[in-house]
């Protein structure tokens, strides 16, 4: 006789592996989630701390050559002292010296900082009394005091001020390599839990078969009833969706995961990035403010001049778009009007919109309630998204923003913003990637505009999320909080 076919039996079983499942995919999710935590405490720490410490010692170190560089022109034949130039690097230099002081350095960084200070302020004192004697037409004077005082406080605040820079990126360095030892330990750890996860997703498949497939056609062969066939369905169908939650819950653990892991890295290749970069970009002002001086007036190197400055510039604003993504600053809300925001944006680009032959047209954007923004950082949002719509559009068309509100549960929640554009789209295997750093499809794109575009909209407490209408145009939406009523 064949044996009973128990319903109560297969739903306790199936629960309890269901539940193994759950508890190895929630204990995944856990580890990904303090993963983030640590990577991203440890990012903020190398942000806010040791790269902050690099960054301040080369703005001691500019501050002070240029005072030197511009007090040495000062005294030669026909030059005039520009106090207010000299006055207003040396607050400069105080300001920063006055920051590095309060980052929190080791014992040897305060010590070399203390001399710093001792050896500028015997060199700024001599720098003023090389300017009161050029006020009194003592040029002879002045140029004695700065090669027999100013000089050599100079030469020894530089060298010190070189030395606290060196001890900063140790620092950095060093704290750059316990982060990469501390996300390979948060790694494996993530990598453990999701292998016994898929332990417990396989046995769970094994009981399937043994357990359900087999009673399942045990069933039908001794035509029990169909109320009992219908109660398994319901069942396997239920236990199906949850396999399904379980595997997106996995997925997206591991999408966590891979984003700490990127900004991570992110992080380090921003500190690399100001310590490679930063290092040659500063012998280059440097050597700039000489050759400023020595090129006299002759109209052509003076305009070669300009241009290596203008470049070096250029070089300079490519380091921030990197420092800008690693770690963006955080917003200061008050409530907005949507087409405010979106009409200053739309001024700054006017002539470039009249010369694309682009019409913007608004819609929507009046009745739209206030939004929290910060109004700085909503603006290049919308800047990024219009000038990569004017790209879009190389031979003219129509641009259009329009305003909609989203409705919560206690009224208005949040304004979308939609930017939508009528150039040729973007291919689907592009549209899934255009947030992602480094990912551009311009010729000469950097790739890092529309992932921050969409951290500031994130930290907003919003969200920036692209429409898949490739063979209309490409549309973004841009959605923010709206501010409450009474807000001022």
């Amino acid at each position: 006789m064949p044996r009973a076919f128990s319903i109560r039996n297969l739903s306790t079983r199936t629960a309890a592996l269901v539940a193994v499942s759950l508890l190895a995919t929630a204990a995944a999710g856990a580890a990904a989630i303090v993963a983030s935590w640590s990577n991203r405490r440890l990012l903020e720490r190398i942000e806010g701390h040791e790269l902050a410490s690099v960054d301040a010692v080369k703005e001691v170190e500019l501050a002070l050559v240029d005072h030197h560089a511009r007090l040495v022109r000062a005294v030669r034949p026909g030059r005039r002292p520009k106090t207010d130039v000299l006055d207003s690097r040396e607050a400069t230099f105080g300001r920063w010296t006055s920051r590095l002081g309060a980052l929190g350095l080791d014992d040897d960084g305060r010590d070399l900082l203390a001399g710093v200070r001792e050896r500028s302020r015997a060199y700024f004192a001599a720098a003023h009394d090389v300017i009161d004697l050029l006020s009194k037409g003592r040029r002879d004077r002045a140029r004695a005091v700065l090669e027999s005082r100013a000089e050599g406080d100079f030469e020894v605040a530089y060298e010190l001020a070189s030395r606290l820079q060196d001890t900063a990126e140790n620092r950095l360095a060093t704290e750059s390599e316990r982060g990469r030892r501390g996300a390979g330990r948060a790694g494996a750890l993530v990598a453990a839990t999701i292998a016994t996860a898929s332990v417990g997703a396989l046995g769970l498949v094994w009981f399937l078969r043994a357990r359900v497939y087999r009673p399942l056609r045990r069933l039908a062969e001794d035509d029990t009833g169909a109320d009992e066939v219908d109660a398994v369905g319901r069942r396997l169908s239920r236990l199906r969706e949850t396999v399904e939650v379980a595997e997106d819950r996995l997925i997206e653990s591991r999408r966590q995961l891979e984003s700490a892991e990127r900004m991570a890295e992110l992080g380090m290749l921003a500190a690399g990035v100001a310590h490679e970069i930063r290092n040659p970009l500063t012998a280059i002002r440097m050597r700039l403010f000489a050759l400023d001086a020595a090129v006299g007036d002759d109209p052509d190197l003076r305009d070669d001049v300009r241009v290596v400055a203008d470049e070096v510039g250029r070089l300079g604003e490519v380091v921030q778009d990197f420092l800008d993504y690693s770690r963006p600053s955080p917003p200061e809300t008050r409530p907005e009007s949507p087409k405010g925001l979106v009409e200053s944006a739309a001024r700054l680009l006017g002539p470039r919109l009249d010369a694309a032959r682009i019409r913007l047209r608004l819609e929507g954007l009046s009745e739209a309630p206030r939004v929290l923004a910060d109004a700085d950082q909503v603006r290049q949002i919308l800047l990024n998204l219009l000038e990569n719509a004017i790209d879009a559009m190389p031979r003219g068309g129509e641009l259009v923003v329009s305003g909609d509100v989203l409705p919560g549960a206690d009224g208005v929640r949040a304004v979308r913003l939609r930017v939508a554009d009528s150039g040729s789209g973007i291919p689907a295997p592009a549209l899934r990637r255009v947030f992602e750093p480094y990912f551009s499809t311009k010729e000469h794109g950097v790739g890092l505009g529309l992932g921050i575009a969409r951290r500031i909209a994130e930290m907003h407490g919003g969200r920036l999320e692209v429409e898949d209408t490739s063979s209309t145009g490409t549309t973004f939406l841009l959605d923010l909080p709206a501010a409450e009523e009474g807000v001022s």
